[in-house]
């Protein structure tokens, strides 16, 4: 398993063919991932904890509780980010076209 850690949190690719990727993703306390939007692949949110907030380009807000499932349809910007004081994981499973640059993040 594939390890990363960034200043907003850590992620851990579980699994990747040509067609789907999962990875296990925690926000750290805090924190928030960069808005970024998936061009070739719709992603499903599975939460681990609840803390998490799911922000659609920047002004639609989301609780996003353990145990609820989300589905972003490319290529909405998107992002979650923690106002918890613990990590919020979640399990993300992208669908589609698995290409290592399908990823577009905007500052």
């Amino acid at each position: 398993m594939k390890q990363t850690t960034t200043s907003w949190g850590r992620t851990t690719l579980l699994a990747v063919t040509d067609d789907y990727r999962v990875a296990k993703v925690e926000v750290f306390p805090g924190k928030r991932q960069p808005f970024h939007r998936h061009i070739h692949a719709d992603e499903i949110i599975i939460a681990l904890t609840n803390g998490g907030v799911l922000v659609y380009d920047e002004s639609d807000l989301e609780d996003v509780e353990e145990g609820s499932i989300k589905v972003i349809e490319r290529p909405c910007w998107h992002r979650i980010k923690n106002d918890a004081d613990w990590g919020v994981e979640f399990l993300e499973i992208h669908i589609g076209d698995i290409m290592p640059d399908d990823v577009e993040c905007r500052t």
